[in-house]
């Protein structure tokens, strides 16, 4: 059996943009993040830079697919 094949399109989603699809608040999203809820990544513009916070949208659908017994063969 052939495993199927996922292209994600935004591995990372600012924070808003997680808000608008999960049908939170932003500070809802901080606060969860803040507690480890959901996973997030500091993407900066360059070393050293402080970078934005995004939430690890690549990381949240490997942890669903593996929910779902979703398995790499």
């Amino acid at each position: 059996m052939n495993s199927p094949v996922l292209y994600i399109d935004t591995p990372y989603l600012s924070i808003d943009e997680y808000a608008r699809r999960a049908g939170l608040s932003a500070e809802q999203v901080r606060s969860r993040i803040k507690k480890a809820m959901i996973p997030s990544i500091v993407l900066a513009s360059e070393p050293g830079k402080r970078g934005a916070i995004m939430v690890n949208n690549a990381l949240l659908i490997k942890e669903a697919m593996e929910q779902e017994g979703w398995r790499d063969e």
